[in-house]
């Protein structure tokens, strides 16, 4: 065991993939516990005046010196791995700060700020596998780092990120999903837009949308040309609790349709879920600007959600 820590030193840190995903952070370092790899998960427990990442963001770090995620813009990952090789060798977690308040002044933040981290040496993967059939699931996920004595355990559920006495809580919500009607080029560029962004996106019909009826984390987009093809679709959709509802069309086509609505028997109060023209900047008549619009929009809300879960 000592010849293997003594291996440590020479180790250099190697990015194993550009990712700021928390679920590619453990995944790594559960496939790596389970091949008989040591490790050692970094949390972004503290923010002194702004950081490029948020609050609870992950890194996982190997003994063989690779590593998944960012806790910053990439000025501070290689001294992280280097820490935590060091803690690996002691078997003690430990903690790190840089920027302001940080003993290394040769490492400055471009952001003029300063983070502090805690590294934890993982023991075991029970937290790790928990924390991934959460994420499968499309359930909400909590890590619950317990700095005094050193243990990190997975729950299901909301609450705010941030340190509760000893205990440090990230909180996840489930990975956003488009649930998409519309077979036109906007709906073609839509889906490469946000696949590439890494969301996932459901062709849809209408039993699709009952299926999603309690999914709080779904976009629904319309991107039809045709008021009495939508009609159906938003009737269910407002029976939902996804987070998105936007349609594609001018303000008088959205006037229409929310006269069609509220004829039909929906409030005021419930029509008001319903965004249009959608996008976060227009009008557009061209395809790809209108998808770029419709994604910007979705980004927009999907981080005001996120920021609702910091302290």
């Amino acid at each position: 065991m000592q010849d293997r820590f003594r291996e440590f030193v020479a180790v250099e840190a190697r990015c194993a993939m550009q990712s700021d995903h928390p679920d590619d952070a453990i995944r790594f370092l559960k496939e790596g516990h389970d091949a008989g790899h040591d490790g050692v998960l970094a949390l972004l427990t503290d923010i002194i005046d702004g950081a490029s990442r948020p609050l609870g963001a992950l890194m996982a770090v190997r003994d063989d010196g690779s590593y998944v995620g960012m806790v910053s813009g990439g000025c501070v990952e290689a001294s992280i791995v280097g820490e935590a090789l060091s803690a690996l060798r002691e078997r003690k977690d430990r903690q790190c700060r840089y920027g302001i308040g940080s003993p290394w002044f040769d490492i400055v933040l471009p952001c003029r700020g300063g983070i502090g981290l805690h590294l934890h040496v993982l023991r075991e993967g029970t937290a790790l596998a928990r924390f991934l059939e959460l994420r499968s699931a499309r359930e909400p996920a909590l890590l619950h780092y317990d700095a005094h004595n050193e243990t990190l355990c997975t729950a299901s559920g909301l609450m705010p990120t941030g340190w509760n006495s000893a205990i440090f809580t990230a909180a996840f919500r489930p990975d956003p999903q488009i649930l998409l009607y519309g077979d036109g080029l906007e709906s073609h560029f839509l889906i490469r837009l946000a696949e590439a962004a890494g969301l996932s996106v459901l062709k849809g019909d209408v039993t699709l949308v009952a299926q999603h009826a309690q999914d709080r984390e779904t976009a629904i987009v319309l991107l039809h040309h045709d008021l009495d093809r939508e009609l159906p679709i938003l009737k269910e959709s407002l029976k939902t609790k996804a987070f998105f509802i936007g349609c594609l069309g001018s303000r008088r086509t959205q006037e229409r349709r929310l006269d069609a609505l509220f004829k039909a028997g929906h409030s005021k109060t419930s029509l008001d879920r319903i965004h249009g023209p959608i996008g976060l900047f227009g009008p557009s008549r061209e395809a790809r600007s209108v998808a770029v619009s419709v994604l910007a929009e979705l980004f927009s809300l999907i981080e005001a959600r996120r920021a609702d879960l910091q302290i």
